[in-house]
């Protein structure tokens, strides 16, 4: 719609537009008319020697011709230029040749009406009066034809007001007619709303139809061209539909379906695009999908969200959905094959037992499919034994041993060896951390319980993961657990990002740690953006400096300089040191100068079972003999 600057609330867009039409139609008729009656008029006040008016008529051109070419303009700025030359040519004309020419002034209230407002308009009449008054009065323009012994001042009221009387029924005639317009366009916006909203809006439900459907997918994935994220189509339908439509009749099928709808629609986020495909299909177009675990997570929230108990006139219907999934740019490049491929995935679902959901394209198939068993399988990994506990050493500056990290591996029957890597974030996002994380706690100090009758001083460090974190139930397991073992030799390791998340929950909850005896170390310090100032009130014991910048310190000075200004960090803040990641000798020996506590990393043991870490922890202790 062109800009027209008329923020008032009686200007429908339709209006708007029609008035800036009518200004840029108008402003090319008076343009002409400028040059068919304007040379005549300027050689004629030339020949008169009215240099008023030459100087008016030969201004009032070259400003219609500005007005017409400026139309990036704004609406308001050309109209009030417009009015303002109107007013100006009548002034001067009114100056030079008299009241005759009051009639160019009626302009400016009627033009007014039209293209601003009755408001502007009656302004204009206004300044109409009193420049009509004011001009005849002081400046004695003509009025031949009035009888001369009426005083002046009588005379040009007399003028002013017959010509405020046509001015009024001229502007108030507009004004009317402007009304029975806006009111016409107004009901034909309206009728064109409620023609669109048919033509792209299902009767039944008011979702989007297949026509609004292909045009929004259309838009997403133009979109996701432009500006990255993954678009999904999801398509699905209720399983078991025609049994419900011919055992209960129409009337309750259709109950069904707008309340599958309604539930549709509030389930849905703003950005997406929820459709009515036919029957009773419905289509979800998910967009801005940062990555495949977002994609899935919103695909089973539908699915869950949809399944269920539908009460529908007295009766308690039990609905499942078969859906299937097709993915942009995967599984098809343009709108109708990723719902046609949606819709193959769907009935493969149908197949293969209905109730469920699934993704067409076999490669992102078989990494989600892969997802989804992890998930299943991490169920039950803890109660059937296939999660095991690994121990990395940690040594001192001079190679004794002093205690090492927990951490965590998954062996599965079928499966194999599976990477912390691909289980942790599933059991993060699942929730299956808490209990994995309680066991882990609770093992890990079942282990440095017995071990510490032998090695009174080895200690353990355990990390913990986000979710564990913030959760209510992880300050009595560690208090638990540490009360099995030697106090101060248990140490829980958080991540610097996750520590600078949540800054004063964090501070408190290490405070608590700290004085129950439980250490605290922060993990891979130095690949965040730790605050200095936040840093200090911690209640930390160790920063473990993080592998990446142990890697290239052979090499690198800037590694060296990072490194270095760590361990000082830390010993002004009273705080042990740990270089993780140590592989080489060299890598050893520049940490040693700088001046690092203690370190960790494949130089000095892999990670290994509980049984490896206590021989090695015996072997050690025979070379230290």
């Amino acid at each position: 719609m062109p800009q027209t600057d008329l923020d008032t609330s009686e200007d429908t867009a339709a209006l708007a537009i029609w008035r800036q039409r009518l200004l840029d139609r108008l402003l090319g008729v008076l343009l002409v008319a400028a040059w068919v009656v304007g040379l005549p008029s300027i050689s004629l006040a030339i020949y008169e020697q009215l240099w008023i008016l030459v100087c008016a008529d030969i201004i009032a051109v070259s400003w219609l011709h500005l007005l017409h070419a400026k139309r990036n303009w704004s609406y308001r700025w050309r109209v009030v230029q417009l009015l303002g030359l109107i007013y100006m040519i009548s002034v001067c004309l009114l100056i030079s040749i008299g009241y005759a020419s009051q009639i160019y002034l009626m302009a400016m209230p009627v033009l007014a009406v039209l293209l601003f407002s009755l408001r502007t308009a009656i302004l204009c009449l206004l300044l109409n009066g009193a420049t009509l008054m004011a001009i005849g009065y002081f400046f004695q323009a003509d009025s031949v034809g009035f009888n001369l012994a009426i005083p002046p001042l009588l005379r040009w009221a007399a003028i002013t007001i017959n010509f405020m009387l046509i001015d009024t029924a001229l502007t108030a005639a507009c004004a009317f007619l402007l009304n029975g317009l806006k009111a016409s366009l107004a009901e034909q916006q309206v009728n064109a709303q409620l023609l669109a909203d048919q033509a792209m809006h299902d009767p039944l439900t008011g979702l989007a139809n297949r026509r609004l459907l292909e045009d929004r997918t259309r838009q997403a994935i133009a979109q996701a061209q432009r500006r990255g994220g993954m678009v999904a189509v999801v398509m699905f339908d209720i399983d078991r539909f025609k049994a419900v439509n011919d055992g209960h009749g129409h009337a309750l099928g259709d109950a069904l379906i707008m309340t599958c709808a309604e539930r549709l629609t509030a389930i849905a986020r703003r950005e997406d695009t929820v459709a009515r495909f036919g029957g009773d299909e419905f289509v979800v177009v998910l967009t801005q999908l940062q990555d495949e675990n977002d994609l899935l997570a919103a695909v089973k929230r539908l699915h869950q969200m949809m399944a269920g108990k539908y009460l529908l006139q007295g009766l308690d219907l039990h609905v499942n959905t078969s859906m299937g999934v097709a993915v942009y740019l995967r599984d098809g490049e343009d709108t109708e094959t990723l719902i046609k491929h949606a819709d193959m995935a769907m009935y493969h679902a149908k197949e293969t037992g209905r109730g469920r959901f699934q993704f067409f394209q076999a490669t992102m198939n078989e990494r989600l499919t892969r997802r989804l068993q992890l998930e299943n399988a991490l169920r039950n990994a803890l109660a059937n034994g296939e999660l095991q506990l690994y121990f990395q050493p940690r040594v001192s500056a001079d190679g004794h041993p002093c205690g090492g990290e927990v951490l965590l591996r998954w062996f599965h029957p079928e499966l194999g060896s599976i990477s912390p890597a691909q289980f942790i974030p599933i059991a993060e996002d699942t929730g299956l951390i808490l209990p994995i994380g309680s066991w882990v706690l609770r093992t890990a100090a079942e282990h440095l319980a017995r071990w510490q009758k032998i090695f009174p001083a080895m200690h353990l460090s355990v990390n913990i993961s986000p979710r564990q974190f913030f959760d209510e139930s992880l300050l009595p397991e560690i208090h638990a657990a540490s009360s099995l073992v030697a106090k101060g030799s248990f140490e829980v390791e958080i991540t610097e990002s996750l520590a600078m998340n949540k800054p004063a929950e964090t501070a408190e909850f290490l405070r608590q740690l700290r004085d129950s005896g439980v250490g605290v170390s922060m993990d891979d310090f130095g690949t965040g953006f730790s605050s200095l100032a936040r840093l200090k009130t911690y209640p930390l014991d160790v920063l473990k400096i993080d592998q990446s910048f142990i890697r290239g310190i052979e090499h690198d000075p800037a590694d060296v300089a990072i490194v270095k200004t760590i361990i000082e960090l830390a010993n002004n803040l009273n705080l042990g040191t740990v270089a993780e990641g140590v592989e080489t000798e060299g890598q050893a020996t520049i940490m040693r100068a700088l001046g690092v506590k203690e370190m960790q990393g494949y130089l000095f043991a892999k990670p290994m079972p509980a049984e490896d870490y206590l021989a090695w922890w015996h072997q050690q202790e025979k070379k230290q003999i």
